[in-house]
């Protein structure tokens, strides 16, 4: 990790952990990570800590199973960055035919963000191959009656091969 302030920069070495686990409980899944785990580090003579973040999430399929014509999938997020207060996800996805997904959204305990909603496809080339789209759409509340910035909007691209 390198950051540069004006003409200081600082650089150091962190850590990643994870685990993902499947319950054997219908679809259930949990997942928890520790990111930016390393050493605190100082720019000059203000020094600083690694924004570590924890996270623990569980998910799975409320409607049929994934590779079915039709499923959905619900997930719930617990999220904690040492700097800031507590957080949460919720969010839902429904896959037709393997091909379009439409997902919606919800973060509590933002600044800005709260609901999002989002589209994907995907297009396969026989195996694994497959080369998606997803858009995802996110409007801010206003702070304190002043609408801050303008809506965020998410276009990604991948592929596997």
């Amino acid at each position: 990790v390198q950051e540069k302030l004006l003409t200081k920069t600082t650089s150091t070495m962190t850590f990643d952990l994870g685990s993902f686990f499947y319950t054997g409980f219908k679809s259930l899944r949990v997942a928890m990570g520790l990111r930016n785990f390393g050493p605190d580090k100082a720019a000059d003579v203000t020094k600083y800590f690694m924004p570590m973040y924890y996270n623990m999430a569980l998910a799975g399929e409320i409607y049929g199973e994934k590779g079915q014509p039709f499923y959905v999938t619900l997930d719930a997020e617990s999220a904690f960055a040492v700097d800031y207060e507590q957080r949460y996800h919720f969010g839902a996805e429904a896959w037709v035919k393997d091909q379009l997904a439409l997902r919606a959204g919800y973060k509590h305990n933002y600044d800005l963000e709260q609901f999002t909603v989002g589209a994907g496809v995907r297009q396969s080339f026989g195996g694994d191959r497959a080369v998606t789209v997803d858009v995802a759409y996110a409007p801010l509340k206003k702070n304190g009656g002043i609408k801050l910035f303008d809506p965020i909007l998410r276009v990604s691209l991948g592929g596997t091969f």
